[in-house]
């Protein structure tokens, strides 16, 4: 593709406020930390493991809640830029716009107080969405030139072992991700998967090289970014990793080397954080208890359909299956929504799940689906959310777990949404956050579509609902 050779600035490449030489991590001044996140569930996922301490943690939204240099140095910053789905150009060009603005915040804070600086780029630990076009206008965008891939997240079944993905030991591209409807996995091969049509110098890093330990991948990757300055473009190194060992091992090589963007998913971020924040706590106690818990089910993924099934058969629970197909025709959809609508009014039940069902339809109808599931929970929310949201304090009567990275940001576009507050995790791979609304404040627990086990989302209902 043509990645408009106007906005690349090679002669940049090289910029880096922190420094160059490898060093130990500096205990001078408050870190600070800024991620980029090409969706919703994955910003929320990463964003939780660097809520610790005193630090705060905000989730913003492309062209609404970008970076700031005025933040106190305690809160990461963290931005959706809402580009996994789309088309791969439309991303490029976002991506190089959010990472350029990051630049020019980072000269600006690193003035301020010489502060260390890390920025972390997070991908889909599946591999889904445009994933080499985002590292390029990453690279580019923060004037850098060597990225490090380590999608692997051993704590949910995601393993890198000779440059091939496994989930549960079985290779992505015989999982349920290949036939996801927006991005299908055709390939287990990390290196097919990043497709940069050559904009990339690739390279691997092997189990064996990882387990020489932090000096021998260091070696090896100086070898690496002199042949991608003698290739003259931006350069990308696939990390093995199989255990939270090997991802602790790369972050401490990642501390060493501060001018190489980690990129990677939750789980790396939690390696990250554990070494660029080391002192405190993850964990943020419940602000206390829900009389109801919504659920919105917008993923395809069978996980996220069995724990549905399974939250209703064992749970108190209004449950409804929005069938696709009757999106078709508008007037026939109108009718259908409001009956489920009277009934959820009528329901006491201390749950309400909403899902869209799995059968296959064309895009359009699908999004109208997607518009109807969201519609049903705004709706519902006003007149139970005036009465119990308040604009200056948390409100906790109410929580709402959204499971799906598309369901995730057109639920808060309708609420109007303009940042997140990460907390901490209901359950591995479930970050719960406080949403700043139209509304007021109120608990958000996110989810992407294929983590966890059947009984997920009856745990967390259970903890919500105390």
């Amino acid at each position: 593709m043509n990645l408009h050779p106007q906005v690349r600035r090679r002669s940049e490449w090289h910029f880096n406020p922190n420094s160059n030489s490898e060093r130990s991590p500096s205990n001078v001044g408050t870190p600070r930390i800024f991620v980029l996140a090409d969706d919703l569930t994955g910003a929320a996922d990463a964003a939780s493991y660097f809520h610790r301490g005193d630090n705060q943690v905000r989730v913003g939204f492309y062209g609404q809640l970008e970076w700031s240099s005025t933040l106190a140095p305690g809160v990461v910053q963290v931005v959706d830029t809402e580009t996994r789905e789309g088309l791969e150009e439309d991303a490029y060009v976002r991506v190089l716009s959010v990472a350029t603005q990051l630049a020019f915040v980072i000269v600006t804070v690193h003035a301020q107080g010489g502060q260390p600086v890390w920025v972390y780029k997070k991908v889909d630990s599946t591999l889904r969405g445009h994933l080499g076009i985002e590292m390029v206008a990453t690279l580019r965008g923060v004037n850098r030139s060597l990225a490090l891939l380590a999608p692997a997240f051993p704590q949910n079944g995601r393993v890198v072992r000779g440059g091939e993905l496994y989930v549960n030991g079985i290779p992505v591209n015989q999982t349920n991700f290949a036939q996801d409807p927006n991005h299908p996995i055709h390939s287990s091969c990390v290196f097919e998967l990043l497709s940069p049509e050559g904009e990339l110098a690739t390279y691997e890093i092997s189990l064996a090289t990882l387990r020489d330990g932090v000096e021998g991948v260091l070696k090896v990757i100086r070898g690496f970014e002199q042949d991608a300055l003698l290739q003259g473009k931006p350069g990308v190194v696939i990390a093995d990793a199989e255990s939270a060992a090997d991802l602790a091992t790369l972050a401490q090589v990642m501390v060493r080397r501060p001018e190489i963007v980690p990129c990677g998913s939750a789980g790396f971020a939690k390696a990250l954080a554990d070494v660029w924040l080391p002192v405190g706590t993850t964990a943020t106690e419940l602000p206390g208890r829900a009389r109801q818990v919504l659920l919105l089910l917008g993923s395809a993924n069978p996980t996220s359909h069995r724990q549905f099934k399974r939250l209703a058969a064992e749970m108190p629970t209004l449950a409804f299956t929005l069938p696709p197909e009757k999106f078709r025709d508008e007037q026939t959809s109108l009718v259908w929504l409001e009956n489920v609508f009277r009934d959820m009014q009528a329901s006491e039940q201390p749950v309400l799940a909403l899902r869209i069902g799995q059968t296959r339809v064309a895009s359009e109808v699908g999004q109208r689906a997607l518009q109807g599931l969201v519609k049903l929970a705004v709706d519902w929310m006003y007149p139970h959310g005036e009465k119990r949201l308040n604009q200056s304090s948390v409100f906790s009567d109410l929580a709402v777990i959204v499971s799906g990275g598309d369901a995730g940001i057109t639920f808060c576009r309708a609420l109007e949404v303009t940042a997140l507050w990460p907390q901490g995790e209901l359950v591995p791979g479930m970050p719960w956050s406080f949403a700043d609304s139209r509304l007021g404040k109120f608990l958000l627990v996110t989810k992407a579509g294929g983590f966890g086990e059947d009984d997920t989302f009856v745990i967390a209902a259970k903890q919500l609902l105390g």
